[in-house]
């Protein structure tokens, strides 16, 4: 039962409408690029074939432009109403080797106020943007770790791999997307996508390699696709102020990231409504961790609301919540928007090698982050930090640019939450791996706090004694907490939410 109203989404409709996107070119005619002379080398360009066969079918109404066995070199192509692009078994479409043989045009594939596109396997599109410093499109970078840097010959070219504008009906299923140079795939003022069974797989130091970006999508589905990636793995966003997102499900994925597994934002100047991401794992690619497992950050005015986040498994993340409503207030926002109605649920999260960061949920002084539950939370955490930090004062940062270390070190090793309205914890247990002295939870300015069977097993050791309160309250928090210690030392917490 769901703490909230869930907008009407018939999610049968909508699965109905992919599978005829794709069943509609059943009775069409196939158009081979070998026919239209492409040569499968990997060295010579075969734009001209492509687009050819591309124009083809689109002018017979309808049409399935097969990409065969072979390495084919391609720059851009615009695909057309009504194509299947069909990449057969063995089938490699290579974009440009360097930023500069693109020759500005930005995109390996590209349509824009068009219908009906399917992009189907088993084949691979290579960006060629190999996990390797010599590669042309970045530099080797130390900082916080290995890290690549763009080219300045990649900053020009502005690329984003696969880029899809002002469409309907689109459908990508069964291929392999790796080494891309850029965004891998970007989707923008979209209704109706679906995403089901994909592999992308980017280098994981790559600099803005994220794996799908749905700007001001409605309709979407995501459906048993494993991405890894540099950057986020799967993020939603909007630009102008007029843009929404909104009828979002996403479930049985596996995403792997040392940024954010899923996240809403930073761009968030429009609306965000009815998004679910169920069923799928976010794990780290090595040590450094994960930033963030799942995030939710509305800074530019617009507003993130229903939002479910259900039987998750979180490995290696350093925060694995991060909630923040701010006021960066890009896009001519002149206040800030709204965060509310979320729940997350069933998420189990174990902490990473790296130093872990707290969770945390925080709005701003006069406008809350407001309805919130968390239920079946299990998190693992590292801990190892002192008194001193668990009276440290943490700055407001309204104008900053959103990230789960935005505020520095947290006074809690579990969570801190801050001018929230409405939020309950139930059945939830934080356990601390390592001593700390800091309390699991810091409530500063939280009004309608409900604590049901909330567990805190602290780390234990002979040179830090854990918090004697698990749960510090400031600001105008004022909730009663009781407090009971069992045997083995796990605290468990319950409180009455005080009146909102």
């Amino acid at each position: 039962m769901l703490p909230f109203t869930m907008p009407l989404f018939r999610r049968s409709a909508f699965a109905m409408a992919a599978l005829l996107i794709r069943l509609g070119s059943a009775d069409t005619a196939d158009f081979n690029i070998m026919d239209f002379n492409a040569v499968p080398d990997g060295v010579a360009y075969c734009t001209e074939a492509i687009q050819q066969a591309v124009d083809k079918a689109a002018a017979d109404g309808a049409g399935v432009v097969v990409i065969p066995k072979g390495r084919f070199l391609t720059r851009r192509i615009e695909l057309r109403s009504n194509i299947t692009l069909r990449l057969s078994e063995g089938a490699h479409l290579l974009g440009p080797p360097t930023p500069q043989e693109y020759q500005g045009q930005h995109y390996l594939l590209w349509a824009h106020d068009a219908s009906n596109i399917t992009i189907t396997g088993p084949g691979t599109i290579d960006g060629q943007a190999i996990d390797d410093p010599s590669n042309a499109f970045w530099t080797v970078t130390k900082s916080a770790g290995l890290f690549y840097k763009k080219r300045p010959e990649t900053e020009k070219a502005g690329l984003f791999f696969l880029f899809f504008r002002n469409c309907t009906n689109l459908h990508f299923e069964g291929f392999t997307l790796q080494h891309s140079p850029g965004w891998s795939i970007l989707t923008e003022s979209f209704d109706h996508v679906s995403f089901q069974g994909l592999t992308l797989r980017n280098s994981v130091f790559g600099p803005n390699t994220d794996g799908l970006d749905l700007v001001g999508c409605s309709h979407v589905s995501i459906d048993h696709c494993a991405i890894t990636t540099c950057d986020d793995a799967i993020v939603l966003k909007t630009n102008p102020k007029n843009m929404t997102c909104e009828h979002v499900r996403i479930s049985h994925c596996q995403l792997s990231s040392p940024s954010y597994g899923f996240k809403i934002g930073t761009e968030t100047a429009g609306k965000f409504d009815d998004i679910e991401l169920t069923n799928s794992t976010i794990t780290a690619p090595d040590a450094r961790g994960t930033r963030g497992g799942v995030s939710l950050q509305c800074v530019d005015g617009g507003s993130i609301e229903h939002v479910t986040l259900k039987d998750l498994q979180l490995s290696g993340a350093r925060a694995p919540i991060f909630i923040r409503l701010g006021a960066r207030l890009r896009y001519g926002a002149k206040q800030p928007g709204g965060l509310r109605d979320v729940l997350i649920e069933n998420l189990k999260a174990t902490s990473p090698q790296a130093r872990d960061w707290s969770s945390s949920i925080a709005g701003l002084p006069d406008h809350p982050v407001e309805n919130l539950t968390l239920k079946g939370i299990d998190l693992t955490v590292t801990g190892s930090q002192s008194a001193d930090k668990a009276q440290r004062e943490v700055p407001e940062e309204a104008t900053k640019y959103p990230d789960a270390q935005m505020f520095g070190d947290l006074p809690s090793f579990g969570f801190y939450l801050r001018h929230v309205k409405g939020l309950k914890l139930e059945n939830v247990r934080i356990t601390c791996v390592k001593p700390d002295a800091r309390p699991a939870l810091v409530c500063d300015n939280v009004a309608g706090l409900v604590l049901d069977q909330v567990q805190v097993a602290p780390g234990h050791g002979p040179a830090v004694e854990p918090a004697a309160p698990m749960l510090q309250s400031r600001g105008s928090t004022s909730t009663k907490v009781t407090q009971a210690k069992s045997d083995d030392g796990v605290f468990t917490l319950t409180t009455q939410a005080s009146a909102p």
